[in-house]
């Protein structure tokens, strides 16, 4: 019985935890129609995400993330509202986006 109890206490604690750590994410789909251009964009986030590099009117988003595929590249972050200013900027440069969802 007391094996129980630990058991029901460390899977509280660890609820607690993992609650307290959660964020929302919310993502963004970049289309070019030059896949030359998408094949800098990573670069163009890592270094934005850095404050290396500045976009119009978009503040830097350090917990930005970014995945490269074949067609299209993917970024999240926690903040929408800047997201949602990164795809305003890149529809402004001529890139389809899916979004931010």
């Amino acid at each position: 019985m007391d094996t129980d109890k630990k058991i029901i206490m460390t899977k509280k604690i660890a609820r607690e935890w993992l609650e307290g750590k959660l964020v929302n994410e919310y993502r963004l789909k970049i289309y070019t129609p030059f896949p030359l251009k998408l094949k800098y964009l990573p670069t163009v986030f890592k270094l934005f995400r850095n404050n290396k590099f500045k976009m119009a009117g978009v503040r830097c988003i350090p917990d930005l993330g970014v995945f490269n595929a074949f067609d299209y590249v993917l970024i999240w972050s926690s903040d929408k509202e800047e997201l949602e200013k990164v795809q305003e900027w890149l529809e402004a440069q001529g890139c389809e986006t899916s979004g931010v969802t």
